[in-house]
């Protein structure tokens, strides 16, 4: 969940999707495992996910 709920009512719905949309094709992405600390990119992109959702 948001932190602020003041800052998530003033985020767009298409800014939100853009983001979600972003955020998933990150973690679908076959070479952030393969990166420099790609384990651990992908814990930050999964905990962001949640906080958003």
């Amino acid at each position: 969940t948001f932190q602020i709920k003041r800052l998530a009512h003033a985020v767009k719905e298409s800014t939100l999707n853009s983001l979600i949309m972003e955020l998933l094709l990150w973690l679908l992405d076959e070479r952030v495992p393969l990166m420099d600390d790609g384990s651990q990119l992908l814990k930050a992109l999964n905990v962001l996910m949640l906080k958003i959702l």
